[in-house]
């Protein structure tokens, strides 16, 4: 989320669940962390093949 950082998780947030997906014993794989996690994957869901990774770049690539 480079062109918008204030949408990333932060840090701690992110360490914490790394520690929590470390030591609770189950074998989840994964884990959503933030309310970034939580709106790429809601693109994901809602988007088709070619809307999604354009999505994307435009979140993520410097132009």
């Amino acid at each position: 989320m480079e062109k918008h950082p204030s949408y990333a998780s932060p840090p701690d947030m992110v360490a914490e669940t790394i520690y929590q997906a470390a030591t609770d014993g189950t074998y989840q794989c994964r884990y959503v962390v933030g309310a970034d996690a939580k709106m790429l994957i809601h693109m994901k869901e809602n988007a088709d093949e070619v809307e999604y990774p354009t999505n994307i770049s435009q979140h993520f690539l410097k132009k």
